[in-house]
């Protein structure tokens, strides 16, 4: 399967990963489940080539898994993380 079909396959499966994080990050999740999502969300990224969002849900993941993480920033990191993935080249070539 090459990287295009790939895109087409995951990319869905990626924006809901992203809206699960975003839920979780309004009810306040514990910092460790939210930092395994973000994790999650880095790594089928990476996989699928969204290299940017890749970067953006690292940033989540570390700071999810800090103490007393600012759930502001971290919604902000989610936005971020839905303009990359909407914004990515990658995506726009698989459609």
């Amino acid at each position: 399967m090459n990287v295009a079909a790939l895109q087409q396959k995951y990319g869905e499966r990626l924006r809901q990963r992203v809206t699960a994080v975003g839920q979780a990050v309004a009810s306040r999740a514990d910092g460790a489940s939210l930092s395994r999502q973000f994790h999650s969300i880095a790594g089928l990224a990476g996989t699928i080539g969204f290299d940017h969002a890749t970067a953006v849900a690292r940033e989540g993941e570390l700071l999810a898994a800090e103490p007393n993480a600012d759930f502001d920033v971290l919604s902000s990191i989610v936005g971020r993380l839905q303009s990359a993935i909407e914004g990515s080249p990658a995506l726009h070539h698989a459609a």
